[in-house]
């Protein structure tokens, strides 16, 4: 008989706004740009009906504001790979979506940005 996969719990926050000093070019330099980030984690379920046996929300912020606000950053990739380094400090999490759209990038889209896909290695 085989033993089904623990289930999984993808907890999101999405659409979170923060300013960010980021960018390659001289007027990317002269103060902050509004960044969008789409973050979701992978987690066991939770076992009980306590915020300690889960992801908080807040947790998530707040790791995304840390990140942020150590100082500026030329490319969003390099935010994003920081985000999912900073989570991955919680062993729970087995997978992380960091998505960061930059409004103010392109003058003929609403946004343009990057996806960043990681899995914790299980060594399965």
């Amino acid at each position: 008989m085989r033993n089904p996969t623990p289930p999984q719990v993808r907890i999101f926050v999405k659409e979170l706004e923060i300013a960010a000093s980021v960018g390659v070019y001289d007027h990317e330099r002269s103060g902050a740009q509004r960044l969008i980030f789409d973050i979701e984690v992978s987690v066991p379920a939770a076992c009980d009906d306590t915020l300690a046996s889960t992801i908080d929300y807040d947790a998530i912020i707040a790791t995304v504001q840390s990140v942020v606000a150590r100082g500026h950053y030329h490319l969003v990739e390099t935010i994003a790979k920081t985000v999912s380094e900073e989570l991955f400090r919680d062993v729970r999490i087995q997978e992380i979506m960091v998505q960061i759209a930059k409004p103010a990038a392109v003058k003929m889209a609403r946004a343009a940005g990057v996806v960043w896909r990681e899995s914790r290695d299980t060594g399965l």
